[in-house]
C-alpha cells in the first residue's frame, strides 16, 4: 500500500520519525506497506525535475546528461546543422533534468525539448499520441507474432 500525496499529508508522524519532519517543499512522505507486514518510509517529490541548486551541485553530471542526450539525437538523424539565414521555421529548445532510478541507482537524464507553441507550422502537425493499457499492449503483440 502506497499512500497518495494528498493522503500522506494528513499522516501524523511517530516522535521518532525524522523524515516526516525534514520535508522541503515540493516532497510529500510515502509509507509503504507490504503484506509480509514489512514498513518502508521515503520521501517522494512531487516532481523529479533537478532544481537549480541541484544542477549546479551536479554541473558535471548534467553535462554528461546532456551530451548524451544530443549524441541520440544526432545518431538518429534527428537534425541536421544549417544556416540560420536559410531557416524558415526557427524554434528554440530548453533543457529538463531530472533524477531518474536506473538499477537501483539515481542518475540525472536530460531532454531537449521543444517549445512547439514557438512552431510557425503547428496548425498543420497532428499530435494525437495514444496510450494504451498493459493488457492492451500485450494483445497487439500477441496478434503481431501471430500474424509473422
Amino acid at each position: 500500500m502506497q499512500l497518495s500525496p494528498e493522503m500522506s499529508r494528513l499522516y501524523v508522524p511517530a516522535e521518532e520519525d525524522e523524515v516526516r519532519k525534514n520535508l522541503r517543499e515540493g516532497e510529500y512522505y510515502v509509507l509503504q506497506i507490504f503484506a509480509g507486514g514489512e514498513k518502508k518510509t521515503v520521501v517522494a517529490r512531487e516532481h523529479n525535475i533537478l532544481t537549480q541548486a541541484e544542477a549546479q551541485k551536479e554541473e558535471k553530471k548534467c553535462r554528461q546528461a546532456m551530451y548524451d542526450e544530443i549524441m541520440r539525437w544526432h545518431t538518429l538523424g534527428a537534425f541536421k546543422r544549417m544556416s540560420r539565414k536559410l531557416a524558415t521555421n526557427v524554434i528554440d529548445a530548453r533543457w529538463v533534468l531530472k533524477w531518474k532510478q536506473v538499477a537501483g541507482k539515481k542518475i540525472i537524464q536530460a531532454r531537449l525539448v521543444v517549445r512547439g507553441f514557438k512552431d510557425l507550422q503547428a496548425a498543420q502537425l497532428s499530435t494525437f499520441a495514444g496510450t494504451t493499457s498493459r493488457w492492451g499492449q500485450r494483445i497487439v503483440n500477441s496478434v503481431a507474432v501471430q500474424k509473422g
